[in-house]
Order: structure tokens, then sequence, then C-alpha cells
């Protein structure tokens, strides 16, 4: 089976460092390159070609919603999983309607759940962390 192509977008250093550690430990998935901002994740994306986006939404350098239409998989780009620290509707909502496959809060993450969530999205399932999931399902009734 081929690996997971990734690319990680991610602001603050030490946690994109962190989670590509943790991500290059597991065999199933290649890191095949990180962002710090929305340019450099939008020129990554076309050149390197990656399998999923692990993106944060709010980047230093501009909104991970923006990255997202520029990359977006309706386009035939690569599948986006969101890995952020808002747990707003607004946030939840904008992400999914710009096309994200999958949504998960950092207080929410564990390495067991990330690695499920990236190989979810990248069979075009959909994936959300509990509380995510509880929001949505409150904005339905």
């Amino acid at each position: 089976m081929a690996t997971v192509r990734l690319l990680i977008v991610e602001d603050h250093d030490f946690f994109r460092q962190t989670i590509r550690l943790l991500l290059e430990a597991d065999e199933r998935i290649t890191v095949v390159g990180v962002a710090a901002s929305s340019a450099e994740a939008i020129a990554l994306t076309e050149s390197l070609r990656p399998d999923v986006v692990l993106l944060d939404l709010n980047l230093a350098s501009g909104s991970g919603l923006a990255v997202t239409q520029k990359i977006s998989p309706r386009s035939g780009g690569p599948a986006i999983l969101v890995l952020t620290g808002a747990d707003d509707a607004q946030s939840v909502r904008g992400a999914f309607a710009a096309g994200v496959r999958g949504y998960l809060r950092k207080d929410a993450i564990s390495d067991e759940l990330l690695i499920s969530a990236i190989l979810a999205v990248v069979h075009g399932g959909v994936f959300v962390d509990a509380r995510t999931f509880a929001l949505l399902l409150s904005l339905l009734a």
C-alpha cells in the first residue's frame, strides 16, 4: 500500500515540528513538506502534490479558509483536514463550505485520532472530533 503524502500547514513552529515528528513515526504517512504561511502552503501544494493537507485555520499570515479556497479538493486538489483551535460554529461551517473533509480541534488531538482522521479523509471520508460533532448536531436541531 502506498503511503499518504501529507503537507503540514501550521504557523507555530513547536507545534508544527511536534506534529511532523509524530506523523513521521507512522509508516503509512510521508510528510512531504511543512509550511508556516498561507502563501507557502499554496506554493507547496502546487509543487509537492500532497494527498492530504493538514491545515490550521488561523495562520498569522492569513486565513486557512483562503488557502482552502485556493487548493480546493473540488478542483482536483488534495483532501484537507483542519487542525485548529477554532471551535465556533462559524469556523466549522466555513471550513466545510470551503471543501474541507475533516475538522479536528487541537485540544482534542491524540496521535491515534490524528492518524485516523488523515486516513479517513484521504480515502474520501469525513472526520470530526467528538466536540465538533456535538456542535454540528446542535446546529441541526
